[in-house]
């Protein structure tokens, strides 16, 4: 007697074609968090940006620290308006907040772009430790960010 392979091959291809999926599955996934990956590593945290962020907390610790102490422990965190001309024009700085490293910002409150509130949210999701008193958060112009914890 002649036996019906048709099954089997219905099967097989079922098989086949599951394994296939899942590694092309598996393929896009890795590619796109290698992506976020590589485009957060030039956009966070960049040499320049850290460079800038040291020259904008020493600032704030020699000038305005001790007016702003009292509104950094009341509200959280103290949004950083006032600058020299010459540092925030040479730097491109759109803005800066600095906050205490257990206060979690309301992004609607302080009326923040999409990418600045990833980024504090990554900042904030990277803060393991809490042996510091304040971190500076810095916006540039050019879309790129930069914290330094104090």
């Amino acid at each position: 007697m002649k036996k019906n392979k048709n099954g089997f091959l219905l099967a097989e291809a079922f098989i086949v074609s599951t394994f296939v999926l899942g590694v092309l599955i598996f393929i896009y996934v890795e590619s796109k968090n290698i992506s976020v990956s590589y485009n957060r590593s030039y956009s966070y945290n960049t040499v320049r940006g850290l460079y800038i962020t040291n020259e904008i907390d020493e600032y704030f610790n020699s000038v305005l620290y001790e007016d702003k102490k009292d509104e950094l422990n009341l509200n959280g965190y103290v949004d950083i308006i006032e600058f020299p001309v010459n540092i925030k024009d040479l730097a491109s700085i759109k803005r800066v907040i600095v906050s205490l490293p257990t206060i979690n910002l309301d992004i609607d409150e302080l009326e923040l772009d999409n990418k600045f509130a990833d980024y504090i949210n990554w900042v904030k999701k990277h803060n393991t430790m809490q042996n510091y008193s304040y971190i500076i958060m810095v916006e540039f112009e050019d879309d790129t960010f930069a914290s330094l914890r104090k």
